[in-house]
């Protein structure tokens, strides 16, 4: 998977959260095209940066327990004369800082 491609699924699924919209993890797997364990380990990457993720059954829908960040920033390196995209999702609790690098 690329990076990019990271980048937009996990975007997606913290903008599905935040609208509670998500559905059961089989509902949320079909909305973004990928299997069930897939979303699982995306809700993996957002809990080990301290977002605190719960289900609620009677709404059928993921949510953050508690205001949690996502921001993106894309650094480019200069490798050898060339620019090499190297990127990282930089996710934020206030007052921590917690970085994933993909």
């Amino acid at each position: 998977m690329s990076y990019f491609t990271l980048i937009d699924n996990v975007k997606r699924l913290d903008s599905l959260i935040r609208l509670q919209d998500t559905g059961t993890a089989e509902d949320l797997a079909d909305k973004m095209g990928t299997c069930r364990q897939t979303v699982f380990n995306y809700i993996e990457i957002l809990k080990s940066h301290k977002a605190e993720i719960g289900y609620n059954r009677s709404k059928k829908t993921f949510y953050y327990k508690k205001p949690f960040t996502l921001t993106f920033w894309l650094l480019l390196e200069y490798i050898k004369g060339m620019l090499i995209p190297s990127t990282f999702i930089l996710l934020k609790q206030y007052p921590n800082y917690f970085f994933y690098s993909t």
